[in-house]
C-alpha cells in the first residue's frame, strides 16, 4: 500500500514540475498585440489568462479563467488580436483587449 502511495505522489510531483516549467516560460512584462502564452484576453463572453489550466479565479470582482494554450478555447484564441471574433460552443466571442 505504501508503495502505491509513493508512486501516486511521484506522478503528482512530475505533473507539478511540468506546470511549474510551463509557468517559468511566461514573461509577464512582454507586451503583444496577439494572443499567446502569458496573454490576458478580455472578451465579451469572459476573461482568459493563457498559461496553464488552473480553473477560475476572481480579482477585484472580475472573473478570469486560467486556461492552457492547448485547450480547445486556447487553440481558438491563439494568434488572434483585438477586434477579432471567433465561435466556440455556439457562442460568438469578441476580443476587446489583449494584455
Amino acid at each position: 500500500m505504501a508503495q502505491l502511495e509513493i508512486e501516486k505522489n511521484i506522478v503528482q510531483l512530475a505533473e507539478a514540475m511540468k506546470l511549474k516549467q510551463a509557468l517559468e516560460q511566461i514573461s509577464p512584462d512582454q507586451k503583444t498585440t496577439s494572443v499567446q502564452i502569458g496573454s490576458l484576453v478580455i472578451t465579451n463572453q469572459g476573461n482568459f489568462y493563457i498559461a496553464i489550466s488552473a480553473g477560475q479565479f476572481v480579482i477585484d470582482d472580475k472573473t478570469y479563467f486560467a486556461i492552457s494554450a492547448a485547450s480547445p478555447i486556447g487553440q481558438k484564441l491563439k494568434g488572434l488580436g483585438v477586434g477579432t471574433s471567433f465561435n466556440f460552443n455556439k457562442k460568438e466571442y469578441w476580443i476587446t483587449q489583449v494584455l
